[in-house]
């Protein structure tokens, strides 16, 4: 089981020493990787309901990120 976000953002590597096969490995984060093998067999469920970000800040990731589907579970009122 495998559990996380493929629309994260990934590490920022600065380091440039480092060998070309790490570069590339920490360039494309794994969940990403694993999303875009069409060889793996996977099951994706999206967790839709956010508790943490008001609502104005929610809406930008909503939009560009996840097609407008994260909902809002607690009302403003509550935070």
């Amino acid at each position: 089981i495998v559990v996380g976000d493929h629309k994260q953002l990934g590490p920022v590597v600065t380091e440039h020493s480092l060998c070309a096969p790490y570069v590339s490995a920490l360039e494309t984060p794994f969940l990403e990787r694993m999303h875009q093998n069409s060889q793996r067999s996977m099951t994706s469920t999206m967790l839709n309901e956010q508790y943490r970000m008001h609502p104005s800040i929610r809406s930008f990731p909503s939009s560009q990120f996840y097609e407008s589907m994260l909902e809002d579970r607690v009302s403003i009122s509550h935070r």
